[in-house]
């Protein structure tokens, strides 16, 4: 009796798992051969509130030439808890900030750093990266004061201390520990088997 009810939850759980999640392949299929009305069809058939179906709309309204960012998509993308994650995988896409590498910065972009930032991310890595974009921002701006308050509080090593150089004549100098890479202190001087002492 008791494998008859769990091998009745088992199924029950796969199948409400499978009725759960959203099958956008028909969707993907379409997409890539290039039959953008029926996948808006599907895209449209299969409409719901998940963070998916959004970042799949806002592909295909991309996808049909419709490559700025749109307010509406971002004020809901925003409002996901999830959205932190989908960020780091869409960065550089057109409906959030472009491909700013190669295409340079613009007031599109700039609006969308400030709307980011205004909703605000929990994740260091985001806010660091958003703080970045900012001081970029204020350097567009000649805003000089923003450049350099935003850098100034970016998460990073501002002081570094350089010691060396060792021997590597062989090429086996990164293959041994150096007296430096175990003691850090800069009262401490370090053989460099070739140089002297440093």
């Amino acid at each position: 009796m008791k494998k008859a009810y769990l091998s009745l939850a088992a199924i029950l759980f796969v199948a409400i798992n499978c009725l759960a999640q959203n099958n956008y392949e028909d969707f993907w299929n379409k997409l890539l051969s290039n039959d953008r009305a029926e996948a808006e069809k599907l895209i449209k058939k299969q409409k719901s509130s998940d963070i998916e179906w959004l970042l799949n709309n806002e592909i295909l309204r991309n996808e049909t030439g419709k490559i700025l960012t749109s307010k509406k998509f971002l004020d809901e993308f925003l409002s996901k808890e999830e959205f932190e994650y989908y960020l780091f995988a869409f960065w550089n896409k057109s409906f959030l900030f472009q491909d700013y590498l190669d295409e340079g910065f613009n007031n599109q972009i700039f609006k969308t750093i400030d709307d980011i930032s205004d909703h605000g991310v929990a994740h260091v890595d985001l806010q660091d990266a958003l703080l970045y974009l900012k001081a970029i921002k204020g350097r567009h701006k000649n805003d000089w004061d923003a450049y350099y308050n935003y850098n100034d509080k970016i998460n990073s090593v501002r002081q570094w201390q350089y010691c060396g150089s060792f021997e590597n004549l062989n090429k086996s100098g990164l293959d041994k520990f150096y007296d430096a890479e175990t003691d850090s202190s800069n009262d401490s001087k370090f053989d460099a088997r070739s140089n002297g002492t440093l």
